[in-house]
C-alpha cells in the first residue's frame, strides 16, 4: 500500500518507487460534488516533498482516477500534460487492492456527506415521469440517492441489505414501503432478492409479497429489523417524504406531460388542410 495518513497531521501521502528511488508525495484529493453522480472519479494533486521550497511554490502532478474501473478517468485523457499522464500511469501501476479500498471508502464517505446535507431542490435526480404519473411507478431510495444511508440487518451471521421503494406522486397519501431483502456477499455486493414485504410504516403493519426461503419469513425479518433499527418506521417515513420532495422539485423543473395534438375539425366544403387548394371533400376526405 502506497497511500498513508499521518497520525499526527491527518495529511495524506504517497510513497512511490521511481527508477530505483523512493519518493514521498503529499496528496490533496478533490471529488465530484454531485450527490447522484456515480462517476467514481477522484482527482489527486501530488507534490514531491523534496521539491517544496521555502516559498511554497510548486507544480503538482495531477492524477484523475476512476476508482471503480481502476484506471485513468476517461475525461482526463488528452486533456492533461504529458508529464501528468506519464506520472499517472506510474502511480496507478503501484496502487494495490488496499489503496483502492482506501480511496473507495474516502470517496463514498464524501458522497454520503454531500447527499445527506443536500436540499431536495439541489438534487438533480432521474425519474421516469410518465411511468410515475400514469402507472404509479415506485422508486428505490438508494436508486435515486446512491450514496444515501442504506438499511442493513445481520441475521444468522450474514448481512442483508433492505432496498426500500416508494410511491413518488406528490398528492398521493399512501404510507407504503416495499422492502426487498438481499443477502450481501463478501465483496459487499448484494445478490438476488430473497424476499419482499409491503410495510405500512404509519400503522407498522407488514405483509409478505414473496419469499424464496423458509428462513426469511415475515416474523423473522420484522423482528430483526425492529430490534436492530428501533427507529425504522420513522426512518421510512422520512425517506419517503424526502424522495417525494426531490421528485416534486425535479418534476417542476424537467417534466412536461405529453399533450394530445389538437386537430381542428375540417368541413367538407372547407379548403383542404394539405394545401392543395381543393375543397376537403374532393381531396383528402376521399
Amino acid at each position: 500500500m502506497i497511500l498513508n495518513i499521518a497520525n499526527n497531521t491527518d495529511k495524506l501521502s504517497a510513497t512511490l518507487h521511481n527508477n530505483g528511488k523512493t519518493e514521498v508525495y503529499e496528496c490533496t484529493l478533490t471529488f465530484c460534488n454531485n450527490p447522484v453522480c456515480t462517476c467514481g472519479v477522484i482527482t489527486l494533486d501530488l507534490v514531491r516533498i523534496q521539491d517544496k521550497d521555502d516559498t511554497g511554490k510548486f507544480e503538482p502532478f495531477r492524477v484523475d482516477i476512476d476508482i471503480y474501473n481502476r484506471s485513468i478517468a476517461d475525461d482526463s485523457k488528452g486533456k492533461v500534460r504529458q508529464e501528468d499522464l506519464q506520472f499517472a500511469m506510474m502511480f496507478l501501476d503501484q496502487l494495490d487492492d488496499d489503496d483502492y479500498q482506501f480511496l473507495n471508502d474516502i470517496y463514498c464517505d464524501h458522497k454520503h456527506k454531500i447527499t445527506e446535507k443536500s436540499l431536495p431542490e439541489e438534487i438533480e435526480a432521474h425519474f421516469e415521469y410518465d411511468e410515475v404519473e400514469d402507472k404509479n411507478l415506485m422508486h428505490v431510495y438508494n436508486g435515486v440517492l446512491p450514496y444515501g444511508d442504506t438499511l442493513t440487518i445481520n441475521l444468522n451471521g450474514m448481512r442483508f441489505i433492505l432496498l426500500d421503494q416508494y410511491c413518488m406522486k406528490p398528492g398521493c397519501p399512501c404510507t407504503e414501503t416495499i422492502l426487498d431483502i438481499f443477502a450481501v456477499n463478501e465483496s459487499g455486493e448484494h445478490e438476488k432478492a430473497l424476499c419482499a414485504f409491503s410495510v405500512q410504516y404509519k400503522k407498522r403493519q407488514w405483509e409478505t409479497i414473496e419469499s424464496f426461503s423458509p428462513d426469511m419469513n415475515l416474523k423473522t425479518i420484522k423482528t430483526a429489523v425492529e430490534q436492530q433499527m428501533p427507529d425504522i418506521y420513522e426512518r421510512l417515513n422520512k425517506r419517503h417524504l424526502r424522495l417525494k420532495s426531490i421528485y416534486a422539485h425535479n418534476k417542476k423543473r424537467d417534466y412536461a406531460p405529453n399533450q394530445k395534438l389538437h386537430i381542428p375539425k375540417v368541413g367538407r366544403n372547407d379548403p383542404c388542410p394539405c394545401g392543395s387548394g381543393k375543397k376537403y371533400k374532393k381531396c383528402c376526405s376521399v
